[in-house]
């Protein structure tokens, strides 16, 4: 057997990297990506309150999702036994958020993205961190209180989202609702704000934020339309790092952690936003702290 020298070796992968115009730094797992970098790439939403927004003072981003990402930031420094350990924050968008991950610029999506059964054909998922409900903003006194109100009039919605999913199934029962694809949440609440739309569709727990720090009188109505496991979204192709954030994850439930998590991000004044959603834990949150569990429970529409 012919022994082959290791600078050799490492001479062809680089020079195969080169030929194919692949980078180097997306080669192997996740895992082994941070170790080499010893930085770890997480992508956030800067208006998905509480769970992850922009810092008005410039430092790393907040929220209940961030907080739960440090978690697994740390258990991965513990792991791969990295001295330290930075971290890159990334602002995605509904329509970059996979594709970003999938090019391996983000390691972590930390936000509010639904679990759903189209997407994990992409990307993985952790156990849910919050159970959400899709619903309606909507100005106070407009008269509409479901989407059957809809019809004739102008319905807000964000591109790739699981609300944009829920319009296009209900579109054939409204022929002459008409739709406004908006960038992100804040376009679409902006849209209600200013008479551009008559309705803005996403989770509840994003409405009821948004409407909080709104100066308009809106309201969130409507029973819930779906329902939409948020969780932490990763790579598929990597068992390890799957492994890791599902015991993290499961630390965080059984130690109560998470549910300290959850009253300081639901239950109190929020860091640069001097809102408290006082939003109690539902049903499917609620069973979670009691009893977590790594089952996956499919996004759901009415």
């Amino acid at each position: 057997m012919t022994t082959v020298s290791r600078p050799f070796v490492h001479a062809a992968i680089l020079l195969a990297f080169l030929i194919t115009g692949v980078s180097p730094s997306f080669a192997g797992t996740t895992l082994d990506r941070i170790k080499q970098s010893g930085t770890v790439n997480v992508g956030f939403r800067e208006e998905s309150v509480p769970f992850s927004y922009k810092n008005a003072e410039q430092g790393a981003p907040l929220g209940f999702s961030i907080d739960i990402c440090n978690s697994l930031i740390e258990a991965i420094k513990q792991d791969t036994k990295l001295k330290s350990l930075d971290t890159r924050y990334t602002a995605v968008t509904g329509a970059t958020r996979i594709p970003l991950l999938l090019e391996g610029k983000i390691d972590l999506e930390c936000g509010s993205t639904t679990n759903t059964k189209a997407r994990r054909e992409q990307v993985a998922f952790s156990i849910p961190l919050y159970f959400a409900s899709a619903k309606l903003l909507v100005r106070e006194g407009s008269g509409i209180t479901r989407i059957d109100d809809l019809d004739g009039k102008t319905l807000a919605v964000e591109k790739t989202t699981t609300g944009f999913r829920i319009v296009e199934a209900r579109k054939l029962n409204f022929k002459a609702m008409k739709t406004l694809l908006v960038d992100n949440a804040a376009d679409g609440v902006k849209a209600v704000e200013t008479k551009t739309a008559d309705a803005f569709i996403t989770d509840d727990i994003l409405l009821y934020s948004f409407k909080a720090q709104s100066k308009e009188p809106l309201s969130v109505v409507g029973a819930g339309m779906s329902i939409e496991p948020l969780a932490v979204m990763f790579s598929k192709d990597d068992k390890e790092l799957a492994a890791l954030v599902e015991r993290e994850m499961m630390n965080l439930y059984k130690s109560g952690q998470l549910r300290k998590l959850y009253t300081k991000w639901f239950q109190s004044t929020l860091p640069q936003r001097a809102i408290n959603l006082k939003m109690p834990p539902n049903q499917l949150a609620s069973d979670m702290f009691s009893h977590p569990s790594s089952y996956t429970v499919d996004w759901v529409i009415f």
